[in-house]
């Protein structure tokens, strides 16, 4: 539930109390009032009879709209377990326009431009996501994600200062944050630095595009360290976005896919 609409039925609840307070207490004050008293308590019930149904029409409003925004979020993240990233990021999108201050869904945004190697998108998406007033549950989340975001743009620096966060966030080991240290290793080629990175547990709850570019870095360091020749899925790395956006980003990874025995 987000932040918005807590508020709004909080409102809700204090207009509704405030107009049977109002209503139920005018005459029991003055029991001797006569009929002004009288006539004062059918003013408010007339007042009462108008906010009740506005207040609960706006509350349903609000609802519906909440659930819309969650169905279509839970639409995009079911379309990205398929590997469906296009029709997920629309999803997500249409989600966010009903949603403008959940961070979750600037951030699943975020995540299916990173699967299709929409790497500035990415870390847009991710940043608006970060800079969201009710992020803070995602905060570690976040800067994981960014760090391999960058690091696959090669911009060393940026990188660097998203692990660092990560390492404030007591989340050095996620699994973004470790192939973040991995992709700028390799780029490098400090592919000895690379290898025992690309082997650490946690990455083998990746799914997806980072699941299989992990699996090719590893056969790249395979490659360059002993001079072993590793099946690559392909797909798995470029996903919906094909070769190109991957040879933009990266050329040197690309140049290797396209000479790794194929899956």
């Amino acid at each position: 539930m987000s932040g918005r609409f807590q508020i709004g039925l909080w409102v809700v609840l204090i207009v509704l109390f405030v107009a049977f307070y109002q209503f139920f207490s005018v005459t029991d004050a003055n029991p001797g009032a006569g009929p002004t008293a009288a006539n004062n308590r059918l003013g408010n019930f007339g007042i009462l009879a108008i906010a009740v149904p506005v207040s609960l029409a706006a509350f349903s409003f609000v609802l519906l709209r909440v659930r819309k925004g969650q169905r279509l979020n839970n639409e995009g993240v079911a379309l990205m377990s398929q590997g469906r990233i296009a029709a997920a990021l629309e999803k997500f999108k249409t989600a966010e326009a009903v949603l403008k201050s959940n961070p979750l869904i600037p951030y699943n945004c975020g995540g299916a431009q990173l699967s299709m190697w929409r790497l500035a998108d990415a870390v847009r998406d991710y940043e608006r996501a970060g800079k969201s007033r009710f992020s803070r549950n995602l905060q570690h989340l976040i800067a994981p994600q960014l760090a391999l975001a960058n690091a696959l743009q090669g911009k060393g620096a940026a990188s660097a200062r998203w692990l660092n966060e990560a390492l404030k966030l007591a989340n050095e080991a996620a699994p973004g944050a470790i192939l973040a240290q991995a992709v700028m290793a390799c780029r490098a080629g400090r592919f000895q630095d690379a290898s025992p990175l690309l082997d650490r547990h946690e990455l083998r709850s990746l799914g997806g595009m980072q699941r299989g570019l992990s699996d090719a870095l590893r056969a790249w360091c395979a490659e360059q360290l002993a001079g072993e020749r590793r099946y690559v899925d392909r797909v798995a790395v470029f996903g919906e976005a094909g070769p190109d956006a991957l040879r933009q980003a990266w050329p040197e990874l690309a140049e290797f896919l396209e000479r790794a025995p194929a899956a």
